[in-house]
């Protein structure tokens, strides 16, 4: 019996270069030795001083360059070398498509000059790649990843065979002239609240959102959250990360909780964004982000306590009130 495992991505997407984070590692399961190969961008005399890969393009334009296989393992290994697209995780990280997936931009305009490598132990090899840029290429950023991987069958612990697909990336970054529009956009914003039992207590918030990327640039941010009573600017909540830098069209959701805020019948949430652009581009103005919702905090066990006080005072004049007693006819 057979079954394929999910193809691991090494960390080198994060940089691009050839470090022990940066090379696929895998762990087999019939204990053989480990494969370990890396990646990195490269001219024609081999690897550069360069991280990953960045261009300007007007759109028809063509770029040639290289990347470097290295293969650090004690055997020969069969690569392929191909592109795929990148895209944000749930948890706003960068990865890049799956083998098998189909790409729908960048990743189809990169063509490998090789399609497989053969790489000899403890040594490199330099694979040139073409860029060609649609002529009708929509402005703003590109980005995705050159990358080398290697599928091999093993066996694990129960005895079935495993194809396990191991993948390492170097990120490309291509930026389209034309009509730039940086935007991020506060999405499914909502509040609720969780009230104490506890009359002389407060309960507490919780307040959720998603940052999507409506525009055409990658832009990171950093990011307020508030939860205001309609009587004070009430709690700041504290500790927040900076939402990830996020690719045009990827989203990034938040989700978090304040303690102490009282039941004052309705409490309003308050999001503030401020755009990050990428290091080194020039990027039009960035302009703030300010997103509220407003959401129920009812007193109920206040309301119980003033509803039986209620009925208390009702019931006790009832039973203070005289009788009438009518005198009987002559």
């Amino acid at each position: 019996m057979s079954r394929v495992l999910v193809s691991v991505l090494a960390a080198v997407l994060a940089m691009g270069v050839l470090s022990p984070a940066a090379m696929a590692q895998p762990s087999p399961p019939d204990k053989k030795p480990p494969v370990s190969f890396g990646v990195r961008p490269a001219n024609a005399a081999g690897p550069d001083s360069r991280t990953q890969f960045t261009y300007t393009a007007t759109p028809g334009g063509v770029f040639h360059d290289f990347i470097s296989v290295e293969n650090i393992s004690d055997q020969p290994l069969r690569l392929r070398v191909d592109a795929s697209d990148a895209f944000n995780t749930p948890e706003g990280g960068f990865d890049l498509r799956a083998r098998g997936v189909q790409n729908t931009d960048i990743g189809l305009w990169i063509k490998s000059g090789k399609d497989e490598i053969e790489v000899q132990p403890k040594s490199k090899v330099t694979v040139p790649f073409d860029i060609q840029v649609p002529a009708n290429a929509g402005p703003g950023d590109h980005t995705g990843g050159v990358v080398a991987s290697l599928t091999t069958q093993q066996t694990s612990a129960d005895g079935s065979k495993v194809a396990v697909d191991q993948r390492v990336g170097s990120r490309v970054y291509m930026r389209v002239t034309g009509e730039l529009k940086p935007q991020l956009t506060v999405e499914r914003f909502d509040g609720t609240y969780r009230h104490s039992w506890n009359p002389f207590g407060s309960g507490s918030a919780e307040v959720g959102y998603t940052v999507r990327n409506t525009g055409n640039v990658r832009l990171a941010a950093d990011q307020r959250l508030r939860v205001e009573t309609p009587v004070s600017d009430g709690t700041e909540i504290t500790g927040l990360p900076k939402v990830p830098e996020l690719l045009p069209g990827n989203e990034f959701t938040l989700r978090r909780s304040v303690d102490g805020v009282g039941p004052w019948f309705f409490l309003t949430g308050r999001v503030h964004l401020d755009p990050i652009a990428p290091k080194g581009l020039q990027t039009p103005t960035l302009r703030p982000v300010n997103a509220s919702t407003d959401f129920e905090a009812m007193p109920w066990s206040q309301l119980i306590i003033l509803l039986t006080l209620v009925i208390a005072v009702l019931l006790y004049l009832r039973l203070r009130r005289p009788s009438t007693v009518e005198a009987p006819d002559a």
